[in-house]
């Protein structure tokens, strides 16, 4: 998941505002 997260911080900033 962290390389995912490094590779696409789009998709963290995603999980946050689902969260």
């Amino acid at each position: 998941m962290n390389q995912l997260y490094a590779f696409s911080p789009f998709v963290r900033v995603t999980v946050e505002r689902i969260l």
